[in-house]
């Protein structure tokens, strides 16, 4: 197996991919009762060596799409592994769109949630910042829901936990009504770009620049 990047590659004993919650659970059962590991990615799509595993090695490939969606509320209740430019398709049918994510839309949900993944502007903050809810199967094997509401605390500990503290097999997100945005790209002098970062990030909602 090796990442996005391929920077670093690594030779798992078993791939898993569950299609559901409660086979994962049975999944995570069975390396209980053998004493064996299981490791997370969601799609590979980072730098580290955080996925890297000589053990079982799961993803989330077989959990795509929306489950439920609460319009009212401008909510979305999704599978972990969907990929983020399915669950923007599929929110888009509702006139929905997340507030706020970064300029690659291949991450799991799961994946971007748990890592800090992030888009730009002032105005916003971190994908994880979004998540209102989560069904979990434990390391000892149990389902586990939790809501921002009733376990602020909890949804904190769990919403940027790297894949280390459960599984995450659902995803409950705060979504805005769906817009558009104009996008103007250009070259520039690194100097002439600093000396108007500040007002540029003031009149747009969002800037992002990459120094070649």
């Amino acid at each position: 197996m090796k990442n996005w990047a391929k920077s670093f590659e690594f030779h798992p004993k078993k791939i898993l991919a569950p299609s559901t919650t409660e086979e994962a659970q049975s999944m995570v059962h069975e390396h209980l009762k053998n004493q064996q590991t299981i490791r997370m990615r969601g799609s590979a799509h980072s730098w580290s060596g955080l996925i890297s595993t000589s053990e079982s090695f799961m993803h989330l490939d077989n959990m795509q799409g929306l489950i439920e969606v609460f319009e009212e509320q401008k909510m979305v209740k999704a599978k972990a592994g969907t990929k983020l430019f399915l669950f923007g398709e599929e929110a888009f049918k509702y006139k929905l769109a997340l507030p706020n994510q970064g300029d690659v839309n291949h991450q799991s949900l799961a994946g971007a949630l748990s890592t800090g993944t992030h888009g730009t502007g002032i105005k916003f903050q971190s994908m994880a910042n979004q998540l209102q809810g989560l069904t979990l199967v434990t390391g000892s094997g149990e389902i586990l829901k939790v809501n921002k509401e009733t376990d602020p605390d909890m949804m904190n500990a769990l919403s940027v936990s790297m894949g280390s503290a459960a599984l995450i097999t659902e995803a409950k997100v705060q979504m805005t009504s769906a817009y558009k945005l104009k996008v103007e790209t250009f070259p520039e002098e690194m100097t002439e770009s600093l000396s108007h970062y500040k007002k540029r990030l003031e009149e747009n909602r969002h800037l992002e620049m990459f120094y070649f």
